[in-house]
């Protein structure tokens, strides 16, 4: 890792931001206290492509849930988006 060579703040901390997508049941007591963390390449989601049998593809509509295996078990599905196969840019030094 080269997490010394990183930019850091004013606080010399190396700061980090990714997109973040919750699905959580309406009602929590619902839920069965699990949350499933998928980082998905490239921004596939395929949590529900492989656990509800649902169609490959975004999951922004109820008919691309598939069949609600994972909702109907009161599951958390979080995903985190993470890209780190950024283009390499000019190496630069830091102190």
């Amino acid at each position: 890792m080269n997490i010394d060579k990183a930019p850091r703040d004013a606080q010399g901390l190396v700061e980090f931001s990714a997109d973040i997508e919750v699905l959580a049941p309406k009602d929590p007591t619902r839920g069965n206290g699990v949350a499933f963390f998928e980082v998905p390449n490239r921004g596939r989601k395929a949590a529900f492509q492989f656990f509800n049998h649902a169609p490959f593809g975004p999951a922004n509509e109820e008919k691309e849930l598939g069949d609600g295996l994972m909702m109907q078990h009161g599951f958390t599905v979080v995903w985190v988006g993470w890209q780190f196969s950024l283009p390499k840019r000019k190496r630069a030094h830091w102190n």
